[in-house]
């Protein structure tokens, strides 16, 4: 008994260290987990010997996943380290954080003398085989740099992972395949800001953002033709989402940009809104449509997920949306917001269970995502003008007249 009771805890802090890991890996890898960042991962014995990190992303479909790791007993990112460990890698280290959304985040720790790029690309093609076997998965590959670019990696991975979406779920893209990949300014946030303003329909925040990306002070050391590929990716990438990747190589031809030249001209900035505000236009005949999918997402989410401990970040997460953008679309489909609807939820569920078991309130609070009891019951006053124990003592006196 003592035996298997040290065995559960023993798992039950392994799930804790996945989880703390993929936190910090994936905040440090998306900038920010900024100062401070190797003692951090130190505490979750993610250590950083070499100078140099190259960074890849798999994406996954998230159910296919979760009966591969079921067939497996092991997480795919516990797979993918322990796959690194059994072969010899030279000077290189593998990490890997997990997210809920079927992406996984694999950082490379190598030395800036270690022939990477061949075994980087041996190895994820191995891993595929091994740890994901049937299950289709498309992996972006980012070019290697310092210690402290680690964002900038991450940011080519995904922007191959994107542009390689036409050649098949399996498709292993490189970043090297893409010339000019930027490496400075045009971040995972900057990016996401901007499909968010495009989804949102506000032309003038979009345009403020491609100003303040082509400005002639902005990423100096980076390709301006590089800044333009990235952004259009971008675009694409919007564009497929509004069923209009067919059209969108008319609006590339109509702006003028070609394939195989795209300088910074004085008037690409122009053209650039062009292309994009073209991907808007197939947007805005549907943007309520949009905003209502989008609301029925989240909203489907919450109540699935509302007993555990979620947050405005986490969902964000989990859904690939930025907290900004999930504010407005409660704001424009339901005219409250996501905190408010979250509670509502909660405090419905709370209601059901006073009137139909003899549950204590802390037990309700569990099963209702709000731990501490002093919290529920400031929070059911707040939302019904009494508490918890009042609510359930007039309905009960209500049931008993009745009776």
């Amino acid at each position: 008994m003592i035996s298997a009771e040290n065995h559960a805890l023993s798992l039950s802090n392994q799930e804790i260290n996945r989880l703390l890991k993929n936190r910090l890996l994936s905040d440090w890898m998306e900038g920010r987990l900024r100062n401070g960042a190797a003692q951090a991962l130190a505490k979750v014995q993610v250590s950083l010997p070499y100078d140099r990190v190259q960074a890849a992303v798999v994406e996954v479909n998230p159910r296919a996943l979760e009966r591969a790791e079921e067939a497996a007993g092991m997480c795919a990112a516990d797979q993918m380290e322990a796959l690194a460990a059994e072969k010899d890698m030279g000077a290189m280290r593998v990490w890997c954080a997990q997210r809920m959304d079927g992406r996984l985040l694999v950082l490379f720790n190598l030395d800036s003398g270690h022939p990477s790029p061949e075994s980087i690309y041996a190895f994820l093609k191995e891993a595929r085989q091994a740890v994901f076997r049937d299950t289709p998965c498309g992996i972006g590959v980012g070019r290697a740099y310092g210690v402290q670019r680690v964002s900038d990696s991450l940011v080519d991975a995904m922007l191959a992972l994107n542009s390689g979406n036409s050649k098949g779920e399996n498709a292993l893209c490189l970043a090297e395949e893409i010339p000019d990949v930027p490496d400075t300014e045009y971040t995972l946030s900057a990016e996401q800001r901007l499909i968010n303003q495009m989804l949102s329909g506000t032309k003038e925040e979009a345009a403020e953002t491609l100003h303040a990306l082509c400005a002639s002070d902005t990423g100096a050391s980076m390709p301006r033709a590089s800044l333009v590929r990235a952004l259009l990716f971008t675009a694409r990438r919007v564009a497929c989402q509004a069923g209009a990747e067919d059209k969108f190589t008319v609006f590339l031809e109509q702006a003028g940009f070609r394939a195989d030249d795209m300088p910074m001209e004085h008037d690409t900035e122009e053209r650039l809104c062009r292309v994009f505000f073209s991907v808007m236009d197939c947007l805005s005949a549907d943007v309520s449509t949009q905003e209502e999918k989008q609301y029925a997402k989240l909203t489907q989410y919450i109540q699935a997920e509302y007993c555990r401990d979620i947050s405005l970040e986490s969902v964000s997460e989990a859904l690939s949306m930025s907290p900004s953008y999930i504010g407005l679309v409660f704001r424009k489909a339901a005219g409250t917001s996501f905190l408010k609807y979250l509670t509502d939820v909660r405090i419905a569920e709370a209601k059901r269970l006073l009137l139909t078991t003899d549950l204590t309130l802390r037990e309700i609070g569990l099963r209702v995502g709000i731990e501490n009891q002093n919290t529920l019951i400031r929070t059911f006053k707040k939302t019904e003008g009494i508490t918890p124990g009042q609510f359930r003592m007039a309905n009960s006196s209500i049931h008993s007249q009745n009776g």
